[in-house]
């Protein structure tokens, strides 16, 4: 079944100006930070409930930056956050996700821009 990853940090990731220069920086940016635990596993839910789920339009209020990850998980992947967690660093190692989405707005508090960042498997003709 296909579910979708949270994970965040706090101003942990920067989005390049060049679009054409995004996918690799910022898949770079987010390897990195899962390499070193720097991302926290926040919340995991079935990709057809996600949007639905309580408390979706407040997931960023105290978080700089959040990394959506949708995978298709199964039973030996649920067992754990630990086992998730390295099902969507193994994919992002593996470069079969794809930069799909990205968002910024500015936070209620006027506190500065907060960052959504949205990363899906690749489709077969993309996959490299």
């Amino acid at each position: 079944m296909d579910y979708t990853m949270t994970f965040y940090c706090k101003d942990c990731l920067s989005l390049p100006e060049d679009k054409r220069l995004r996918q690799n920086q910022v898949q770079q940016q987010v390897l990195e930070k899962m390499n070193n635990r720097q991302l926290e596993l926040v919340d995991f839910n079935r990709t057809e409930n996600y949007s639905n789920s309580v408390g979706y339009d407040e997931r960023a209020n105290d978080n700089k930056t959040l990394i959506e990850i949708k995978l298709q998980l199964d039973k030996r992947d649920l067992k754990s956050r630990d086992a998730i967690f390295n099902k969507c660093f193994v994919a992002m190692r593996q470069n079969e996700l794809q930069l799909r989405d990205y968002s910024g707005f500015e936070d209620k508090d006027n506190s500065g821009v907060q960052n959504i960042f949205v990363f899906e498997r690749k489709k077969h003709a993309e996959a490299s």
